[in-house]
């Protein structure tokens, strides 16, 4: 039963793929392979061609074979490409003419530098060395700069650029914080970095404006470091307090032995603030309440200090 349905079974038949190519040609008159023929000698290459007529390339290529034969059809070719050749070669010339110009050189002095650079007798075709930092031993990356001057000079001109190098080094930072501090404490004590510090710093004082925005940021810091370590660590913060009072002493105790005009103009300056600081604590009753409680407390402890020392000097 099974070998007779299969037998008497109609085969179906499967739709083949239409050829797209030789449907098309269908489609294109003969008349026009004159034109593909003209289009093909004035330039255009076979891809262009059959993109045009909906063709495929290779039989754009047999049309024009059997319209001009195969010997010519090279010809042409070898032509084109020896246009396409030149048309290279004046491209990347006015390319170095116009780097030539650029680094203000002319094409002749560019090429003969070019040689030299070639031959490992020259750090760029058009530089001797870094225009930054006069180093040979770092390749050329860009404008007339190494690898690390590229970078800074980057830095200095894009802000987004700028942006990104803090935004890393934050990172880096958050990661390696000992690191950082162990060797900022390091690199500071340098006797260089000393000098770019007060350097920095005479330059940054010339100008009143900057000058007083970095004394208010250094005060909000010492303030903010002092009040944070006198919750966290009061041990140190009273050695820190202690050794700067003694520091301030000893200063006091010199210019007066040496200088004593100099230690006059600090005292009345001294007096001159101290005036207008008790001022301003009056007017406000909440600082005027604190100011007179440690008073109270710093005289208690002076008290103490100066009876203790009586005892002793009765007992010896």
């Amino acid at each position: 039963m099974g070998l007779f349905n299969f037998l008497t079974k109609k085969s179906k038949k499967k739709p083949q793929k239409e050829n797209t190519s030789i449907n098309t040609l269908q489609k294109v008159p003969s008349s026009c392979h004159s034109d593909m023929v003209m289009l093909f000698m004035s330039g255009m290459s076979y891809a262009d061609i059959a993109k045009k007529y909906g063709l495929s390339r290779e039989r754009i290529r047999q049309i024009c074979a059997k319209k001009l034969g195969r010997e010519k059809c090279k010809e042409i070719l070898k032509a084109k490409m020896a246009i396409n050749r030149d048309r290279i070669k004046i491209r990347d010339r006015d390319k170095k003419n116009k780097y030539a110009k650029r680094v203000g050189l002319t094409p002749e002095e560019y090429a003969k530098g070019k040689k030299e650079y070639e031959a490992g007798k020259k750090w760029h075709p058009a530089y001797e060395a870094c225009v930054d930092c006069g180093t040979t031993e770092r390749p050329h990356n860009s404008k007339g700069r190494c690898s690390t001057c590229y970078g800074l000079y980057l830095y200095k001109t894009s802000a987004r650029r700028r942006k990104q190098s803090r935004e890393s080094q934050k990172k880096w930072y958050n990661k390696n914080k000992e690191h950082c501090a162990a060797y900022m404490r390091k690199f500071s004590k340098t006797p260089k970095q000393r000098a770019k510090q007060k350097e920095r710093y005479w330059k940054m004082k010339e100008d009143p404006v900057v000058y007083a925005k970095h004394l208010a940021r250094k005060r909000a810091y010492i303030k903010e470091r002092n009040s944070r370590m006198r919750i966290e660590q009061p041990e140190k913060y009273r050695a820190m307090i202690k050794k700067s009072t003694e520091a301030a002493k000893a200063r006091r105790h010199k210019m007066k032995r040496e200088n004593p005009e100099k230690y006059a103009i600090s005292l009345e300056k001294q007096r001159i603030l101290g005036n207008k600081r008790n001022a301003r604590i009056r007017k406000d009753p909440v600082l005027h309440a604190e100011f007179k409680r440690r008073a109270r407390i710093s005289s208690k402890k002076s008290q103490e200090k100066a009876r203790l020392l009586k005892n002793k000097q009765n007992d010896l």
